[in-house]
């Protein structure tokens, strides 16, 4: 057996650059005026890399579904998506209630809301949601040929007519296409990765000329397609000849603008964060981020809605960039909620490795039911491995 390969930097790094994309988005949609401010607009930047290249990693490092049986699926993979979202979901959604209920007098609970987002992904968390549904769709096209799955990824575009009623359906048409294709044709990712990387290690082939070219290209086309459709003055409509509506709209075509945005873009974004690897600091300070997305996603919401939620419920302020006193100033807000959401997804990870509690977060393996010789496979413990040559060695679970 080879010797296990070292851990890539870049998905670390892309993972980490999505989670703060992440949680700069949700600060800026929290507090007011902030649409006004430069991190609004590197958010506007971020958008089109964000999600894609969080989706690209994870399908990138779940090939290894292609030779699970259906309980295996569930005990070393869809096990760990489960626990943290039924029960961290409820806690976010609940969290949200309290505020409503003090600011608009609404039930201060409503088991079937609750239920109902949390089975349709209607919660902050919905990456968790879309990831449990995506492997059970990696798994069902498994023994196919990769272009024919890739291609029956698409089939979210059959009910797009529903959309704006379920945002699943979106987030599946953007997202779903992008984790299928990572994991098909990993070993072309594995290449162009490491094409991008060859000039950090003295060498530079034809290929790797024509993968630099050709990510500018495909960026700049991905640049100039949305903003075309941006700068399209009249409102769209084409004849819908499936169930659920008679017209797709403007509404459901920006959704496709997008998709073609961010698949043109995200090849940029693997090239940034190689980039990124190559920077000491700043390389570090991603990839501890980028191996701990999990407390981050699910405590950085909870975090938003104590801190700043439950403080204007309580005590209103008229918020803008012209506030005078420090609680009535837009910049004040935006640092005191990134500060919200460090401190709440510090609290998850404090309490995943709690004894037992932590089991909230980090389920205990249950593969010994499923396996005669269960495999360590807890996402906590599989190491990402890189491709080569040799076996490759397991990896953790990505999020």
């Amino acid at each position: 057996m080879s010797p296990s390969q070292p851990r890539l930097a870049w998905p670390d790094i892309a993972k980490g650059i999505s989670i703060l994309g992440v949680v700069l988005l949700h600060v800026t949609l929290t507090v007011p005026e902030s649409s006004e401010t430069r991190l609004a607009a590197f958010n506007v930047w971020l958008d089109p890399l964000r999600l894609p290249l969080f989706f690209l990693v994870s399908g990138y490092f779940s090939s290894k579904v292609f030779s699970f049986t259906f309980p295996q699926l569930f005990a070393r993979r869809l096990w760990y998506f489960l626990v943290p979202y039924v029960v961290w979901m409820a806690v976010e959604l609940q969290v949200k209630r309290v505020e409503l209920h003090w600011v608009f007098e609404s039930p201060l609970f409503d088991r079937n809301e609750m239920l109902f987002n949390m089975v349709v992904g209607h919660t902050m968390a919905w990456f968790i949601h879309a990831l449990i549904f995506f492997n059970i769709f990696l798994w069902c096209v498994r023994k196919l040929p990769g272009w024919l799955a890739l291609l029956l990824s698409f089939a979210p575009l059959l009910f797009m007519a529903w959309q704006a009623h379920y945002t699943v359906i979106a987030k599946a048409m953007m997202f779903l296409p992008v984790f299928v294709g990572a994991a098909f044709f990993r070993d072309w990712i594995t290449r162009f990765a490491a094409e991008a990387e060859a000039p950090f290690q003295s060498r530079f082939t034809r290929t790797t000329f024509f993968v630099y070219a050709g990510v500018i290209a495909s960026y700049a086309g991905g640049f100039l397609f949305r903003r075309a459709w941006d700068e399209y003055p009249q409102e769209v409509f084409i004849p819908w000849p499936l169930p659920g509506a008679e017209y797709l709209t403007s509404n459901e075509v920006h959704i496709m603008v997008r998709f073609v945005e961010q698949t043109l873009e995200v090849p940029f974004g693997i090239v940034m964060a190689i980039w990124v690897s190559h920077l000491p600091k700043v390389s570090t300070a991603l990839r501890f981020v980028g191996s701990h997305t999990l407390p981050i996603y699910l405590g950085h919401p909870i975090g938003l809605t104590i801190g700043y939620g439950f403080f204007m419920a309580w005590f209103p302020h008229t918020v803008s960039l012209d506030g005078q006193t420090l609680l009535d100033n837009t910049r004040f807000w935006l640092i005191a909620c990134f500060v919200f959401a460090a401190l709440a997804a510090l609290a998850l990870w404090a309490l995943g490795k709690v004894p037992i509690v932590g089991w909230l977060l980090k389920p205990p393996s249950i593969t010994h039911l499923v396996e005669t010789a269960p495999r360590r496979d807890h996402p906590e413990n599989e190491a990402s491995s890189s491709m080569g040559a040799g076996p490759t060695r397991p990896h953790r679970i990505q999020i």
